[in-house]
């Protein structure tokens, strides 16, 4: 579960990096995300190699239990029991030879179980996440066209960008083309008309 969350985290950042690499090498952000992925890649590959150990340790486990444990009872039952007949022998071997499967199937069944148990996790967050279809605060009004005045918008759940618009109104049918530098706010503004940004003031 923690290596999935890595990866789509880094992931995440990778998708949101890659259509915005204009706006990226503008304002010279590459050493700030390169470092923030190299931190997630770290973290990813300490979880990979620790993956890989215990893989590694399983796989001995597969192919030493059988035969360890048969040595085991055949000296057992040779110093408890008697001498031991050639039926009993591969009989035996054979039921220790099946115990293999189970040995290599569990440990991907883990695996797959985790993955799924992650897939839920974020699909729940998804469909639980708060999704505004009015702003709070706005008086709706049944005359159609857009009128704002002296307001501030933020995002919902995030506080480090704030829209100003000291007045904006679009009358119905009106054609109005909204232009400004690269993060002045165009799509805010948008966002904001269409009730997904909550009123400041």
């Amino acid at each position: 579960i923690k290596k999935s969350k890595n990866t789509q985290e880094r992931g995440g950042i990778i998708q949101e990096i890659l259509p915005a690499m204009k706006l990226v090498k503008y304002y010279a952000w590459e050493q700030f995300f390169e470092k923030e992925i190299a931190t997630i890649r770290e973290r990813e590959l300490k979880l990979q190699f620790r993956n890989a150990v215990i893989k590694t340790v399983n796989l001995a486990m597969v192919f030493g239990t059988p035969p360890m444990t048969a040595c085991v009872i055949f000296a057992s039952y040779e110093v408890m029991v008697g001498r031991l007949s050639a039926t009993l022998a591969f009989t035996t071997l054979s039921l220790f030879n099946i115990l293999r499967f189970p040995l290599v199937v569990l440990p991907k069944a883990m695996r797959a179980l985790s993955e799924a148990l992650a897939s839920i996790q974020r699909v729940e967050a998804f469909l639980l996440e708060d999704v505004p279809t009015d702003a709070e605060g706005v008086t709706k009004s049944t005359a159609a066209g857009v009128k704002i005045r002296k307001a501030q918008f933020k995002h919902y759940g995030k506080d480090n960008f704030t829209l100003n618009v000291p007045e904006f109104s679009a009358a119905p049918g009106e054609l109005v083309a909204v232009v400004g530098r690269v993060g002045a706010g165009k799509s805010s503004l948008i966002h904001a008309v269409l009730g997904n940004m909550h009123p400041v003031s």
